[in-house]
């Protein structure tokens, strides 16, 4: 038995030996956990699919929805490849790329023409790319390919372009790899790109013609590498100038509004007089946000500055709908947690403002950064927790959310103040100091459960003097404090009023500090609460 146990510990003991450590590998700098990518390459920056390269090869996938994926591909890379014999451009270029052809001449545009019309093939192109043309008309270089005679519909092209391009979000589908072996292809063809007779030729036709194979999954890897390595080559002489446009653009095809922050409206059926003030109260918290976020200066490009304001700002709208909604917890023991809360993120809001784009990229960045660590964590309670299955689905499912936002590899965790300063100093720094000494920092008191506040509202004196009146546990019940809810709706209005100044909106049509004074003034003679 003795042997058996120590076997067993032995086994044990080992295992753990084994056992990845949290962030193993990361680099420690003062707060922050650097990923040995960037450790080793600080320079590294992230290559997004979706922000860089798809852009500069949409026009392929335009080309291959036309005509399917054979002759698409055959238009495309001839295209391509001839151009490398007929550009005659001393900066790094790669011609599946559309921002090379920003550089060529008007002879080198007019050679290129007649030598697709040689091949019978400028019709077929230029009537597919007419309408990609005409809704992207800014500095588009291929608008040389453009056929006056060429019919278009600017409703109907967004529409189908809207379509198109939804199937190229995932760099791992087989549309968006297609159009990435074409750069590879396009290469070989104009005899651009040789690969060294001792590397094994991936079957590149399985990724059109056997996709889920084995054969594909390989060629996958080598032509994504390929197009990385393409990209980063010419990225400094190509710019970022058509990928921004490309999305900031998007904006000008349609208009990007929200119609309300919740699905349906939230109804309180009843007579009861005080939920049918909540009712509305909400109703009009949801309009009041939604006209701001569609009144808020917007780039798709650089989306982070709209995307966290207009978190932020849906943030406070759902803490100060559900303190409305709830006045169970307007008393002393849960109310100033809640109020608390509101601060912190109109605090944050506030010091945002200061700096929207640097600040906003700090506040995802350190929240990428949080989800990384929770990951590792809930990998490593994953190896010995009898709901490995269930746990395993979480963490597949926070995987998924971080990586469509960063790569894990490069994301750096920081275990300090996202803003790299505390909350004192954020609202010393945006003006927020008295919010801070007299509301932030009593409620917290609160939150934490400090003496302070537990001392006051958990303990009550014995009466026993020979006890020295000694302080004993208590649960007092506290009637709903009217405060709460007032100061709930102050916080909303501070947050409405900072976002209004910063962007001269001036949405000024709802004040729900003073809608409630004004039902509270209502009811004055009743006995409702």
């Amino acid at each position: 038995m003795a042997a058996g146990y120590l076997r067993r510990r032995y086994t044990t003991l080992v295992n753990m030996s084994k056992k990845k450590k949290i962030l193993d590998g990361h680099k420690k700098v003062g707060t922050k956990f650097v990923p040995p990518a960037k450790h080793l390459i600080p320079q590294l920056g992230e290559l997004s699919w979706v922000e860089n390269l798809l852009p500069e090869l949409m026009w392929i996938g335009v080309l291959i929805e036309k005509y399917g994926n054979h002759k698409g591909i055959e238009l495309s890379s001839y295209f391509s490849s001839i151009s490398y014999d007929i550009i005659k451009s001393d900066k790094p270029s790669d011609f599946s790329f559309i921002s090379s052809f920003k550089f060529i001449t008007e002879e080198e545009k007019l050679a290129l023409i007649n030598k697709l019309k040689e091949k019978k093939y400028f019709n077929d192109i230029s009537a597919a790319l007419v309408p990609f043309i005409k809704l992207y008309p800014q500095d588009n270089p291929l608008a040389f390919l453009q056929s006056e005679k060429m019919n278009y519909d600017r409703e109907k092209s967004i529409k189908e372009f809207k379509t198109t391009l939804n199937k190229y979000f995932n760099r791992r589908s087989k549309p968006s790899m297609i159009i990435q072996t074409n750069v590879l292809y396009s290469a070989m063809r104009a005899g651009k790109m040789h690969i060294a007779a001792h590397i094994e030729v991936p079957n590149f036709n399985a990724i059109v013609d056997n996709f889920e194979s084995e054969e594909a999954k390989k060629a996958m890897g080598f032509v994504r590498s390929h197009v990385n390595a393409v990209y980063a080559h010419i990225s400094e002489t190509i710019t970022n100038q058509w990928c921004e446009y490309f999305w900031n653009n998007g904006l000008e095809l349609e208009e990007l509004k929200i119609s309300s922050i919740v699905d349906q409206e939230n109804k309180y059926e009843g007579e009861d007089v005080f939920f049918q003030a909540v009712s509305k109260y909400e109703m009009l918290v949801n309009q009041a946000v939604t006209k701001r976020w569609n009144k808020l200066p917007k780039e798709i490009f650089h989306q982070h500055i709209i995307e966290v304001i207009g978190a932020i700002l849906a943030r406070q709208a759902s803490l100060a709908k559900r303190i409305a909604r709830n006045p169970e917890n307007w008393d002393f023991h849960i109310g100033p947690i809640l109020l608390r809360g509101m601060i912190d993120v109109h605090i944050t809001l506030a010091w945002i403002l200061k700096n929207p784009d640097e600040a906003t990229k700090k506040f995802i960045e350190y929240g990428l950064g949080q989800e990384k660590l929770q990951i590792e964590h809930l990998e490593d309670e994953s190896d010995e927790n009898d709901d490995k299955p269930l746990l395993d689905i979480l963490i597949d499912a926070r995987k998924s959310w971080l990586t469509d936002q960063r790569y894990a590899f490069l994301t750096t965790v920081n275990i300090g103040s996202w803003s790299g300063i505390s909350t004192r100093d954020m609202a010393e720094d945006s003006g927020c100091r008295n919010l801070y000494r007299f509301a932030y920092t009593p409620f917290s008191s609160c939150a934490h459960s400090m003496w302070n506040h537990i001392g006051k509202f958990n303990v009550q004196h014995s009466d026993n003097p020979l006890h020295k009146h000694i302080r004993l546990p208590f649960d007092p019940e506290i009637p709903p404090q009217p405060e709460t809810l007032i100061n709930s709706a102050k916080y909303l209005l501070k947050t409405f009023t900072a976002i209004d100044v910063h962007f001269k909106i001036y949405e000024d049509d709802f004040n729900p500090v003073k809608f409630w004074y004004d039902y509270f003034d209502s009811i004055k003679n009743s006995e409702v609460v």
